[in-house]
């Protein structure tokens, strides 16, 4: 009787230890402004060479291996 009493008291007094340390986290704090517009510029930063070259056709693979080729709104008609 007298182990299991034993036992228990010092149980008890081994939680109480535990629960003495205590441990403060820091926090961190992030701020944004959400007022500003989710735009994006991009800006060209050299110019554009401006030559007629031969159009080419624009082929689009399907999943099952069909070929499709462009369809020009003048050419739906």
């Amino acid at each position: 009787m007298r182990k299991i009493i034993f036992l228990l008291v010092t149980l008890l007094l081994s939680f109480t230890l535990c629960a003495e340390d205590k441990i403060e986290l820091r926090t961190t704090t992030i701020k944004g402004n959400k007022e500003l517009p989710k735009i994006l510029y991009v800006v060209p930063w050299k110019d554009i060479k401006r030559s007629r070259k031969a159009e080419r056709k624009l082929v689009l693979h399907s999943l099952f291996g069909d070929l499709f080729d462009p369809v020009l709104p003048s050419q739906d008609k």
